[in-house]
């Protein structure tokens, strides 16, 4: 979902070597140098990851192989070549406990396996390289992949069709900043363009719940859906999730001087853009 947004953004303005798994699994230690050392690039962006968040607790050694151990060759192999690195990580590396969006300095303390598995990638990041940017960003949604904008549209497409008009749950007791990922890949494309190595938070400014994306993705359609508030509990998910994992963009406000749009504004945008709607 980002990767594909990553390359349509910065190919007007530099030569990308796309990666993906059929190529070569980050897991694989030989493989990921050898097929990167072919191309001896400038700089490499590390989208891979395992993000099923839930299918971390069922699978944590596939999680943490390729969270952590496919970053950490990742991060060898631009040891290698001489070259700066991007990780992109995750707000879930926060407890939530916090009630004021988490600055880049606060300390880390995941609650699931997803969380542990991806900070583990970026203390590897930070132990093998002094040339890198680790970019913590949230609640991705974007035209390509799967996302929570994907569900609640196919939920809602499913109970039409069903004509059972039933209400759709959904949390309102989990708090974050939902972020396009076109967005996520300028800022990005800027980012790389500096020198300003370091830890990054970069989200779309704002911060809502669950309910309330979803209550905005139906305004902004058009649609009239019955929604129901619930808590957590409600739903018997595998992992624990953190419920206040709001990112102050600190770092980048300080280097850029101005934060990126409003999730309101960039989520009228992706959902009039695309036909998103239209295919669920």
């Amino acid at each position: 979902m980002l990767g594909s947004d990553v390359c349509k953004v910065l190919a007007d303005r530099k030569e990308l070597i796309p990666f993906d798994i059929d190529d070569f699994d980050v897991v694989d230690a030989r493989r990921t140098l050898q097929k990167i050392s072919e191309y001896r690039p400038h700089l490499l962006i590390h989208c891979a990851a395992y993000t099923d968040v839930d299918g971390a607790e069922r699978e944590p050694q596939k999680a943490f192989a390729v969270n952590e151990e496919g970053t950490k060759n990742v991060a060898l192999a631009s040891r290698e070549l001489d070259i700066p690195m991007v990780y992109v990580s995750t707000d879930y590396v926060f407890d939530g406990e916090k009630d004021s969006p988490y600055r880049e300095s606060d300390t880390p303390n995941p609650l699931n396996v997803y969380g542990r598995s991806k900070l583990a990638g970026e203390q590897w990041v930070r132990k093998i390289l002094t040339r890198f940017f680790v970019v913590r960003s949230s609640w991705l949604y974007g035209e390509n992949g799967q996302s929570f904008i994907h569900r609640i549209l196919r939920a809602s497409a499913s109970a039409v069709r069903s004509s059972s008009h039933k209400e759709l749950r959904v949390v309102n007791d989990q708090l974050g900043g939902p972020t396009y990922t076109v967005d996520l890949a300028r800022a990005l494309n800027l980012l790389v363009e500096s020198t300003h190595y370091g830890v990054y938070h970069i989200t779309n400014s704002g911060f809502c719940s669950w309910y309330e994306l979803a209550e905005k993705t139906f305004e902004i359609l058009g649609k009239e859906v019955r929604l129901k508030a619930v808590p957590s509990a409600s739903f018997l998910e595998t992992a624990k999730r953190p419920r206040f994992s709001v990112l102050e963009n600190s770092a980048w406000k300080m280097v850029f001087g101005e934060q990126l749009r409003s999730w309101e504004t960039a989520l009228s945008d992706f959902l009039q853009s695309t036909s998103i709607a239209q295919q669920i």
